[in-house]
């Protein structure tokens, strides 16, 4: 077998293992997603008890949908649904929430690109562990935005 020849298998079965493995996205970054998080604020923190129209995000990792202590305003929807806030969860969650939760009354559309929601559960993820970076202040109009609709 030539060079050329072992390269491209090598190379294809680099792709399909990625595929198969579900490693074929990039890895959330918890910097970007400290950025992207910036819409999320005008309803939600991240520290812990400081709740607004939407509950605190700071414990929310690995816990039941519905259950933020000291946050009574959960829809029924939410209340109800018997899923528990991971990865997997919050990305379906991020993408289409009412789609994912019916009923809820989160009044958000989605996030489309799913670089984007990897990101922002990094971040989450990140808040959750005490390892967050700060949320760099608000960029001038040059910033890109890329939140679905």
């Amino acid at each position: 077998m030539s060079y050329s020849s072992t390269a491209f298998v090598f190379k294809m079965a680099s792709m399909l293992f990625a595929l198969f493995t579900g490693t074929a996205h990039a890895a959330g970054d918890p910097e970007r997603g400290a950025r992207d998080f910036r819409p999320c604020m005008a309803c939600h923190s991240v520290k812990p008890g400081e709740h607004s129209i939407g509950p605190s995000l700071a414990t929310m990792w690995n816990r039941k949908a519905g259950t933020v202590e000291g946050f009574l305003s959960y829809s029924s929807g939410l209340r109800e649904a018997n899923i528990e806030w991971n990865q997997e969860n919050l990305d379906k969650w991020l993408s289409a929430p009412q789609k994912f939760i019916p009923g809820t009354s989160m009044n958000f559309k989605g996030i489309t690109d799913a670089q984007e929601r990897a990101d922002i559960i990094a971040y989450l993820k990140a808040v959750f562990e005490n390892t967050a970076p700060d949320i760099p202040p608000q960029g001038g109009m040059l910033q890109k935005r890329r939140r679905g609709g």
